[in-house]
């Protein structure tokens, strides 16, 4: 994961968490950043709203620090920035990602 993408994230973060609705204006914000770095055609935008909330989720129920939301968050956006969101599956109970076989 480059410097620039965690950058980016952490901009957006800090711009929307003063919103009134800070999260779905930072996942619109994100989703945006995602569709303009990824190459066309590679992300699933409605699996993409699913992973944000899952991620969310998870973190609000495990109480994990904000740090470590956007740890979560910039993985999963430079997994879809690099051309591999179709191919990736998170797993909602650890947050973790694995790679979906090609058949």
């Amino acid at each position: 994961m480059d410097q620039r993408t965690i950058r980016d994230i952490k901009q957006m973060y800090r711009s929307t968490k003063k919103e009134k609705a800070f999260r779905p204006m930072f996942e619109r914000k994100l989703a945006s950043y995602i569709q303009r770095r990824a190459p066309k055609n590679s992300v699933n935008w409605h699996k993409l709203r699913y992973e944000f909330r899952t991620i969310y989720r998870k973190c609000r129920d495990k109480q994990y620090s904000v740090k470590k939301y956007l740890q979560h968050m910039a993985t999963f956006a430079d997994i879809a920035i690099q051309g591999h969101h179709k191919k990736v599956e998170i797993d909602p109970s650890s947050l973790s990602y694995r790679y979906l076989s090609e058949q």
